[in-house]
This record gives C-alpha cells, sequence and structure tokens, in this order.
C-alpha cells in the first residue's frame, strides 16, 4: 500500500456530494453534501467571533522579543506543526495589544486569508505570539465548536470549495473576514466533534509514521 492509499483508507476526505441520487436511510442532502440526519448546517459566525489583529507597522518589526507570524509561518503552522520564525515585535507592544485587543488562545483558530489561502493552524499552546492584520484571519472560540474538528474541515473539498468559488473573479485569490463569517460547515454534536477529530489526529499520526 503506498502513502496515497493509506491516507484514502485510514483518513478519508469529507467531500460535498454532487451527484443527484437516492440519499442513504439516516441521511439528508445539505449545501456541504450529503451528512447524517441528526447533524445541523452552521456558518462559522455562530460558533465563532471573527476578526483579525491590530495593525503592526513593519518598521515595528524586530529580531528579537515575541514571535510576529504572517501568512508563510501560519502556513508552516498549519502543514508542518512548526515554525523557523525571522520576525517579531516587542514585548510592551505585545502585553499593549494583549490587554487593549486580546491576542490568539488556545483553541482559537487562525487560518491564511491571502496566498495560500485557507490553512487552518488551531492555537495549542499559551506561547506569546502576534500575527499580521488582514492576510491572516482569526476566529476566536467561544467554546461551542471543537477547535480539532474545524481545523480537520479545513483540510476538505467542503471548505476549499467554498474558500475558491468566493475567490472567483477576483484578481488575487482571497480568504476574507466577510467570507469567513458565512462559511457552512456540518455540525455534529460537541461530544461526536471531540470524538471525530480524536479519530482524524490518530490516523495523521499514523499517515506521518508510514511517510517515514
Amino acid at each position: 500500500m503506498d502513502i496515497k492509499d493509506a491516507a484514502a483508507e485510514y483518513r478519508p476526505e469529507i467531500t460535498p456530494q454532487t451527484r443527484e441520487g437516492s440519499v442513504p436511510p439516516g441521511y439528508k442532502r445539505t449545501e456541504v453534501g450529503v451528512i447524517p440526519e441528526d447533524w445541523a448546517v452552521v456558518q462559522l459566525e455562530e460558533n465563532f467571533d471573527i476578526a483579525s489583529s491590530k495593525r503592526v507597522l513593519q518598521s515595528q518589526w524586530q529580531t528579537t522579543g515575541v514571535p510576529f507570524y504572517r501568512t508563510r509561518e501560519i502556513a508552516d503552522l498549519s502543514e508542518i506543526g512548526a515554525v523557523d520564525n525571522e520576525l517579531f515585535i516587542s514585548k510592551e507592544l505585545y502585553k499593549n495589544y494583549a490587554a487593549t485587543y486580546g491576542v490568539p488562545q488556545v483553541g482559537d483558530i487562525l487560518v491564511t486569508g491571502i496566498g495560500t489561502i485557507g490553512l487552518a493552524y488551531v492555537v495549542q499552546d499559551t506561547e506569546p505570539f502576534y500575527f499580521k492584520d488582514a492576510s491572516v484571519i482569526w476566529l476566536k472560540n467561544r467554546g461551542s465548536f471543537d477547535a480539532e474538528f474545524l481545523g480537520q474541515l479545513f483540510r476538505t473539498r467542503i471548505i476549499k470549495d467554498q474558500i475558491a468559488n468566493s475567490s472567483t473573479g477576483t484578481t488575487v485569490a482571497t480568504y476574507t473576514i466577510s467570507g469567513a463569517k458565512k462559511t457552512a460547515v456540518p455540525a455534529p454534536s460537541l461530544a461526536e466533534q471531540h470524538t471525530i477529530a480524536e479519530a482524524l489526529s490518530d490516523a495523521d499520526a499514523l499517515i506521518a509514521a508510514l511517510q517515514r
């Protein structure tokens, strides 16, 4: 079995159903595909406060201090879970922004909005960092949605297709705050979200082991 076959077997892609046809018993057809009857479909703004950061001027960038992430750093965190950061802001500026505007918390999600758009990073720990306004979208978790479950959904066609469709006709592909607010996702119960997220995380670990 090669890696792609392993990925297909252990981490099946959730994709919208576009073909007409019968729906299996216990399922229903929705705008995000065929899903179990007891799942809802919600827009992200129903479960997250969606915004960006306070602007940090380029003149405020430093070579030491609190890490400052742009799109490329968020993309690295999303795809490989680590980043070789080269930009920072002062601790004083970070503390000021944290007190005045807030900073990302564990369970919040940051999504790339320009360049390679739609890559999601779930904040994992309390290590301080800040990020670039406009190019990164901040999903502030209210606690009613499992962050890891949503992070996995950003890797599927359910969200990728919505992002692609919202960017059609624009000169530069972007994922905006308004687009994020209207992004529709399947919503099983919170307990079921936890279970699915854990299963997919285990599958990711298995695939990583197979790749090694």
